[in-house]
């Protein structure tokens, strides 16, 4: 069969959707991992490794393991950055502006090719190839093409490391916003051919590797406040 991503026909890896250091804070002490599609469990056994299907071979696996290196030593540490926190939000410099934005536009990527149902939230349509491209030629583009926003969202003043949610999406008059909460994170992946304002925009990772991470309670954010309902009620 053919890999995802560079099209030849080569023997396929059993691949990680999103890197398992995400999921690693979530496995119960025999190591397992339960996967909740919408407001139940899903109907398959417990898992010893986060989500995974056969999508790329060995090379392209090899090619995108440094970009999850890097991206795990950013939020979990393990590398030389600058981190200070004002007000409301981290601010972040001494980014490799190219590592953090090809690990991104892979992790949108992924989940879209994906044909799991805990990612049938996510389909880029037109704009799939066009990404794909860009992670195979190592491309990282303009912060604003498939930008990505990044929040830490405190639960009573905690950051929950071991909170993963299936992804969903928000639609505006300019696109779509797909969400999925990994490590405790908030990503949200802008897709659109629309610009967003110049402010929106800023907290995007830039290419001087300067990043804005905004620090906000869990509970004003409508998206978390109503999946913690729904997990209370089931």
């Amino acid at each position: 069969m053919s890999c995802k991503l560079c099209l030849q026909k080569k023997q396929l890896q059993n691949s990680h959707i999103v890197p398992e250091f995400f999921y690693k804070p979530c496995y119960d002490e025999k190591h397992r991992i339960y996967a909740r599609i919408g407001s139940k469990l899903a109907d398959i056994p417990p898992l010893q490794k986060g989500l995974r299907e056969r999508l790329l071979c060995r090379d392209c696996e090899q090619k995108l393991s440094p970009y999850e290196k890097y991206n795990r030593e950013v939020l979990y540490g393990g590398v030389e950055i600058t981190v200070s926190q004002k007000g409301g939000r981290i601010e972040i410099t001494g980014l490799d502006y190219n590592r953090i934005r090809v690990f991104q536009l892979s992790l949108l990527w992924r989940m879209s090719i994906a044909t799991h149902q805990f990612w049938r939230s996510v389909g880029l349509g037109k704009h799939e190839e066009r990404v794909r491209k860009m992670v195979l030629n190592e491309d990282p583009g303009e912060p604003h093409q498939y930008g990505v926003y990044c929040i830490a969202p405190l639960f009573d003043g905690q950051l929950l490391t071991d909170f993963i949610l299936e992804p969903d999406f928000k639609r505006n008059h300019r696109g779509r916003f797909y969400r999925v909460v990994l490590g405790g994170y908030l990503f949200m992946f802008y897709v659109s051919a629309v610009r967003m304002p110049e402010v929106g925009e800023q907290v995007f990772v830039q290419q001087d590797g300067s990043w804005i991470v905004p620090v906000i309670n869990a509970w004003d954010i409508e998206f978390l406040r109503e999946e913690a309902k729904r997990i209370a009620n089931n």
